[in-house]
């Protein structure tokens, strides 16, 4: 969005980061590639002509894409859809053969083999997807893509409260049914200070502003 009525850091008062969730890289079968560097090399042989479909322009899939075009200079041509369901089910019937989408509305078709998981865009690997290499170990070093959860406050929140909020934030963070709830939902439970969270949040601004102008992205 060019113009939005907030600024994500003084607008708010950082409490906690409480987890991060990576997208999949995701071929439909028919596709005749099964590692990351088969993939590019036929992106690169496609010229443009390969499309892939994400949730909608501007999602955090759409976003896993565009790091890997920027990260390989690959041409794709992106599908954007109306939510996750309209472009999985488009993926599986192969009207579209790659898929850039959440483990834990793929996982059964992964599992059936109706999909092709080639990589995690975080920089871990999934428990649940042991066999599946990040992004950066299968050839595309530095490359990490998640979507986050963060807790925040009003502006001026007084540092007693962030630092209560904080400290039960963290109780629940290192309960195992929480820790085992968000790994059956491919997320990875983190926790930090209020000023990690704001060291963070700023990171992100900059890789990820750096990406959407140079690709000259706009949310629709």
């Amino acid at each position: 969005y060019e113009k939005i009525p907030y600024d994500p850091i003084k607008s708010f008062t950082q409490i906690s980061l409480i987890a991060e969730a990576p997208y999949l890289l995701l071929v439909n079968p028919s596709l005749p590639v099964n590692t990351v560097k088969e993939f590019l090399a036929l992106a690169k042989a496609e010229n443009g002509k390969l499309t892939y479909a994400t949730s909608g322009s501007g999602s955090g899939a759409h976003m896993a894409a565009e790091l890997l075009i920027s990260m390989t200079g690959i041409p794709m041509s992106h599908v954007p859809y109306k939510g996750g369901g309209p472009a999985l089910s488009d993926v599986l019937a192969g009207h579209v053969k790659v898929l850039f989408a959440p483990a834990v509305s793929s996982m059964q078709h992964i599992q059936a083999g109706r999909l092709r998981a080639l990589a995690i865009t975080g920089n871990k690997r999934l428990s649940s997807l042991p066999n599946v290499p990040t992004m950066a170990e299968a050839g595309v070093p530095g490359y990490d893509s998640t979507v986050w959860y963060a807790v925040l406050a009003p502006p001026n929140t007084s540092r007693d409260i962030v630092m209560r909020i904080n400290a039960e934030l963290m109780q629940v963070i290192k309960e195992p049914a929480f820790k085992s709830m968000m790994s059956e939902n491919g997320i990875e439970p983190i926790g930090s200070s209020p000023e990690a969270l704001t060291s963070f949040i700023n990171q992100e601004t900059i890789k990820w502003t750096k990406v959407i102008k140079g690709a000259g992205l706009k949310a629709e």
